[in-house]
């Protein structure tokens, strides 16, 4: 992982950029795990440890590239 790379993680794992660019309200807290695939970073966000059985559960998928780049935003 690079410089740019950990600089555009450090940006998304934000709250206030999660939520504006996702644009939807998200119950409880986004716990976050980074994983390197080749010379791509995957972050994966969810909110299953923080909310209660009957919320809803949203998960969230950025890659990011070589160049610090966001490649695709995926919300489930």
């Amino acid at each position: 992982m690079n410089s740019k790379q950990t600089q555009v993680i450090q940006t998304v794992t934000d709250s206030s950029w999660i939520n504006r660019y996702v644009s939807r309200y998200i119950a409880g807290s986004l716990t976050f795990s980074v994983m390197e695939i080749g010379d791509k970073v995957i972050v994966h966000g969810s909110n299953t440890d923080s909310i209660a059985w009957f919320q809803k559960q949203v998960i969230v998928q950025i890659v990011v590239g070589t160049r610090g780049g966001i490649n695709k935003i995926t919300v489930h």
